[in-house]
């Protein structure tokens, strides 16, 4: 090593500077100190306290016991806690010696203060006197006969005195808590390991069995602190069964686990958590795609550093679900994500965290000429982050930065910093404020930036910039990096107190299928508006629905026609609704719609409580029947698409017989099964060969609107037209409900009756459902 540099080494578990080495130091001592030092930091707990141990067993050696008052014992149980924890969360309290296992005897030492002590051996023969002398008394006043030496109390009360000695419930309690121990130490150290490379795994799973004996050793020092209580060594063995069983418990049942998911290995890398998607990756896996998003992308892509903050701001408000969601790569920073990817069988998930990935990314940017642009966090942070990196890095472009004011940019300001950041060119563009903020903000501004890649990384900013100092790597790895930074600053405990336990019992919910949680990739429609044609549309559970006339439904597609614009039709029932609260792609399909019509009366009566008095029902087989009547006169073109043969002829015979001068230029019953993308592309040429002007299509709910939808790009006709059982009725194989009771909202229950195998689960479940979407979703306003 070149004397003109220094060397400083960090404790990686302790995360904190501990020793600082000069140049005076030769290269052979500072090799020596380097692997030395590490292992003195898991040492040192370990001869502290076998010393204590020892110097509490001597005492009681030298006096046959030892027993501190009750104010002693708590002045050192403190006094041990105040000096570990502070070493564990860096307050800087007292100096720190040791690492990792130091900060888990803290948690030992007030675990087992809150311990009763046992009192089974302190019951002393003068209790059983006193008990038995006060018993005669009272019993020879109340039977003066000798009786009491028939009942042999004085032996009764001798049996209790031993049965209480040998009764150790302590004990039990103690192998209990210490299998409790190992099974937290496993989940979150061996958890995150794959067992594949046995090795590596059992090396991790003997350095916690090393951990759980010193942790006995401490139990029983704790124990010997405590009245009338000796060091054993059946305590020790006592708290290493219980280690061993639950580290040997967690090990089969994630062996388990783990050959059950090489059976069924996963194809897609994303996974739902609450309705938020995250992307199985490690840090390889980002750089590999930042690499090939700068060297194809033509527009900003969405990345962001995801954690269980931005999920709980995703439950909360629609609009982060959506932009999380939307996002081409959400780095799953945080191990309960880990975790979680890890269960659902993703064996090469890793934390990439935020202050991570931005190091890392410019380590990897220097040699390749990738530009950065720096925004956020308090003023002077972006230019120190900038400083510390150019001299970490001295190849990295860092093109710019900017510090933003801590509210909401107004248009002008926005325009300026989309200027600059067009003059500066970069190909990453990274954000350094809270969540949701920056979330809002890349959404904004995805459309207006000239660069490659919008990332936004939270506290990496301030990590970085070194204004804020990290948690320990073992914090981080055990997931409670939370706590490390509430301790550090207060203000997010309004954060962390709510969300977390919200968090856990949610994804509990999840796992068990309890409830499901759908990614959304729409807002739901909060208030009455008009579509791109003038149009009203009103919300009608997650979608938003036409307020039109069955007149004016027909007008708008024969407007269509005439002007050779292309839409589709949904016909919405109250079925749809409940279909599009549990399939969210259905839900976008319906907004998206040229119109979506009310096909059932509650949805019609939806529609007057929301100001538009002029609308009717736009029942599919009416629909169908007025564009009929009108092409007569018109000459428009009709196509069928669905249901079978048979129902396709009679279909047609009877409407040529209805109407002699209807022109249907050709039909198609697909197979009952998806088409293959060859025979898709057949179709779509065959369609597109006769010229229809309305392409009527009848497979059934939600299939049919997810057609329409999809070849809505493919096909010329002007209307494409989801128009369910519409077939069916007109070609005679179905009966149609009485006119009464469509107007009076019971045409589910003929239609029931009618076939009750087919539709009782539609109508009895769904009914119910529908009903309280629109109880949840009543607060929305009125045009």
């Amino acid at each position: 090593m070149p004397h003109s540099k220094r060397w400083r080494y960090t404790n990686r578990w302790a995360g904190i500077p501990t020793v600082k080495f000069c140049a005076l130091i030769s290269d052979n001592q500072l090799l020596w100190m380097k692997r030395l030092l590490p292992l003195l930091g898991w040492v040192m707990p370990a001869v502290l306290c076998a010393a204590m141990l020892s110097v509490v067993w001597f005492a009681q050696w030298l006096r046959g016991n030892i027993s501190l008052p009750f104010g002693l014992r708590l002045l050192v149980f403190l006094l041990w806690t105040v000096v570990i924890v502070s070493y564990a969360f860096q307050l800087n309290l007292f100096k720190r010696i040791g690492g990792l296992m130091v900060a888990m005897l803290a948690c030992l030492i007030v675990l087992f203060v809150l311990l009763p002590s046992q009192r089974g051996r302190a019951y002393s023969q003068a209790a059983s006197r006193v008990v038995l002398e006060t018993a005669e008394a009272a019993w020879s006043v109340l039977h003066p006969r000798e009786a009491i030496k028939n009942l042999k109390l004085e032996e009764a009360l001798a049996d209790c005195d031993r049965s209480l000695a040998r009764s150790d419930a302590y004990r039990r309690a103690q192998v209990g808590l210490f299998l409790l121990l190992g099974l937290a130490l496993s989940i979150c150290f061996l958890f995150p390991v794959d067992p594949l490379p046995f090795y590596a795994y059992f090396r991790r799973w003997l350095l916690l069995f090393f951990f759980g004996t010193l942790f006995s050793l401490q139990a029983e020092l704790l124990h010997a602190l405590t009245p009338a209580r000796n060091v054993t060594v059946s305590g020790a063995i006592s708290g290493v069964l219980g280690l061993l069983a639950g580290l040997f418990l967690f090990s089969g049942v994630h062996a388990l686990w783990f050959a059950r998911l090489l059976r069924h290995p996963r194809t897609s890398f994303r996974f739902n958590v609450l309705g938020v998607g995250v992307d199985a990756v490690n840090m390889q896996d980002c750089l590999a795609l930042f690499e090939r998003f700068i060297r194809e992308g033509a527009r900003p892509v969405m990345s962001t550093a995801l954690g269980v903050a931005g999920i709980m701001a995703a439950r909360r408000d629609q609009r982060v679900q959506r932009i999380l969601n939307e996002s081409v790569l959400n780095m799953p920073d945080g191990m309960p994500l880990v975790w979680l990817g890890r269960l659902l069988g993703y064996r090469n998930i890793e934390r990439v965290y935020g202050p991570d990935i931005l190091r890392e990314v410019c380590a990897y940017s220097a040699g390749r000429g990738w530009r950065h642009f720096f925004y956020g966090a308090a003023p002077g942070v972006a230019e120190l982050l900038k400083t510390r990196m150019e001299a970490l890095y001295p190849n990295i472009k860092i093109v710019g930065t900017e510090c933003p004011p801590y509210r909401a940019l107004r248009p002008e300001e926005e325009e300026k910093l989309v200027e600059k950041i067009r003059l500066a060119r970069p190909d990453i563009f990274w954000i350094g404020i809270s969540t949701p903020r920056q979330l809002m903000l890349m959404d904004t501004l995805k459309d207006k930036l000239a660069c490659k890649i919008i990332c936004p990384v939270g506290y990496a900013f301030d990590v970085n910039a070194g204004v804020e100092q990290d948690a320990p790597e073992w914090i981080k790895v055990a997931g409670v990096q939370w706590l490390h930074r509430a301790l550090k600053q207060p203000r997010l405990w309004k954060r962390y107190l709510p969300d977390n336990p919200s968090f856990v019992i949610q994804v509990f919910a999840q796992l068990l299928r309890l409830k499901k949680y759908p990614m959304y990739v729409h807002e739901q429609p909060r208030t009455c508006f008009r579509d791109a044609e003038g149009f009203p549309r009103f919300p009608a559970g997650v979608v938003s629905l036409s307020a039109l006339s069955l007149r004016e439904a027909r007008d708008r597609v024969a407007r269509w026609i005439e002007t050779r614009q292309r839409h589709y039709v949904n016909i919405c029932t109250a079925d749809t609704i409940v279909q599009c609260a549990d399939q969210p792609p259905l839900a976008k399909i319906v907004c998206e719609a040229g119109m979506a019509t009310t096909d059932g009366m509650p949805l019609v009566w939806l529609a007057k409580h929301y100001g538009f008095h002029a609308a009717t029902r736009v029942y599919g087989p009416d629909l169908m029947l007025e564009l009929c009547a009108l092409s007569e006169d018109r000459g428009y073109t009709h196509y069928f698409y669905g249901a079978t043969d048979e129902v396709l002829v009679k279909l047609k015979a009877r409407l040529l017989q209805q109407f002699p001068r209807l022109k249907i230029v050709g039909m198609y019953a697909p197979p009952f099964r998806p088409l293959t993308p060859e025979e898709d592309a057949d179709v779509a040429k065959q369609i597109n060969a006769v010229h229809p002007d309305v392409v009527w299509c009848g497979l059934g709910t939600p299939k049919q609107d997810y057609w329409v939808h999809y070849s809505r790009s493919r096909l010329e006709a002007a209307a494409l037209i989801a128009a369910g059982a519409a077939f069916n009725f007109h070609a005679g194989y179905v009966r149609q409900a009485p006119r009464w009771m469509m107007c009076c909202g019971l045409e589910w229950f003929f239609r029931l009756c009618m076939e009750p195998r087919r539709l009782w689960r539609r109508y009895l479940v769904g009914n119910p459902r529908f009903l309280y979407l629109l109880w949840k979703h009543r607060g929305r306003n009125k045009s």
